[in-house]
């Protein structure tokens, strides 16, 4: 089997790689052959021992691998399903939410999801404390627990407050410590409404301000006394606000009333403009046809009298056009002497330069003559002195 897969024959090694795979019958196996033979496993019988094995072992590590061989097969359901049935054996937020996160578009993620509410309902619960359930709806704005929650959270407060306020049985039988106890109390639950308030505490604030409007402990209280005066100003200023508003929407009713009206009148100037606007252009054209007609008597009588001063303008040129020839002639004429006279002067002045050249050039060869038979002279007499000295005859040359 894996000489063939070594030489790429792997529809050959496919039923060896089966019988293999029957002998061994485990998850690994199964699985691997189900990667690997992808192509050829064409009834699905490495995929489905697969599956078959994955249920056998019922490990969520092994659901979760078997999800990887195939995205758009029908048996992903299947073992998501199964990875939330281990899930929920745990039962724990932190797995529901794992879950949650890996699998949010399925129907067990909703169910997850339900079941952390489940959870997370049942531990507020049990520390029944305000803070615990205000920091549950906060947590979680969906869940159907929240009235339930919001209600447990009042009668928590409640009952804190009750037990702060009668104190133990003693003080009970004290109408003096309990009334002043009342009072602080309630003094201290006004006090923390407005700071929850402030604070975007919306949760706490509406509680503290039930607790407040609704219990009997506080109806004769000095706090509740001003929450029902702040209560009343609040009120004042909704209604106040309400009745601006209202305004504001008649006049803003009215202004719409008048801007139709402005447009509707608009309108018409614009079709009286229209009108007189048509009247103007009548009259413009007349004019115009008038001025039109004046104009072209007057543009006859500028071309004739144009006429009359291109002949008189032509005359003027042509007589300056003669006068202007004479003297062109008379100028022609003088250039030509001075011309001629120039031309005479400079063949004269070539002439002297070239005999001045050739004597110049019969001076240059003398010189250079008389330097050869010098250069000579002083040849010879070099070599007569120096026979001289050595023989001792007579030489010429000094």
């Amino acid at each position: 089997m894996q000489g063939l897969e070594a030489l790429g024959d792997f529809e050959a090694a496919y039923p060896l790689a089966v019988d293999v795979a029957q002998q061994q019958n485990d998850y690994r196996t199964w699985r691997e052959l189900a990667d690997k033979y992808r192509e050829y496993d064409q009834n699905s019988q490495a995929y489905l021992a697969a599956w078959q094995a994955a249920q056998h072992l019922n490990l969520e590590q092994a659901y979760r691998d078997f999800l990887k061989l195939r995205s758009q097969s029908p048996l992903n359901a299947q073992a998501i399903h199964a990875v939330y049935q281990l899930t929920r054996e745990l039962d724990t937020i932190q797995a529901y939410l794992r879950f949650m996160n890996d699998f949010s578009n399925t129907p067990e993620a909703v169910q997850a999801l339900l079941r952390v509410h489940e959870i997370a309902f049942q531990r507020a619960k049990k520390k029944h404390d305000p803070e615990v359930y205000d920091a549950f709806v906060q947590t979680f704005t969906g869940a159907k627990q929240i009235p339930q929650v919001i209600e447990l959270a009042y009668t928590s407060e409640q009952a804190s407050l009750k037990a702060e306020i009668n104190g133990d049985w003693y003080n009970l039988l004290n109408k003096f410590y309990v009334d002043e106890n009342r009072e602080r109390v309630a003094r201290r639950v006004f006090n923390q409404a407005r700071d929850a308030e402030k604070n975007n505490k919306l949760l706490a604030a509406e509680r503290k301000y039930r607790l407040l409007d609704e219990w009997e402990a506080f109806k004769d209280t000095k706090a509740y006394t001003e929450h029902l005066d702040r209560q009343e100003r609040l009120d004042y200023r909704q209604r106040q606000a309400k009745r601006a508003k209202q305004r504001a929407q008649q006049i803003e009713t009215l202004r719409k009333a008048v801007v139709e009206t402005v447009k509707n009148q608009h309108a018409a100037l614009r079709q009286e403009v229209r009108l007189q606007g048509k009247r103007m252009e009548e009259a413009l054209l007349m004019h115009n046809k008038m001025l039109k007609q004046q104009f072209s008597a007057l543009g006859q009588q500028l071309d004739a009298t144009n006429q009359r001063m291109d002949r008189k303008i032509g005359q003027v040129y042509d007589d300056m056009g003669n006068a202007l020839n004479q003297v062109r002639h008379q100028v022609n004429a003088q250039v030509g002497a001075i011309s001629n006279a120039i031309s005479a002067q400079t063949a004269a002045m070539q002439q002297a330069a070239a005999h001045a050249n050739y004597q110049q050039q019969q001076l240059f060869d003398k010189a250079k003559e008389e330097q050869r038979w010098q250069s000579q002279k002083n040849r010879r007499c070099a070599a007569e002195l120096a026979r001289k000295g050595k023989y001792g005859f007579w030489s010429s040359c000094p």
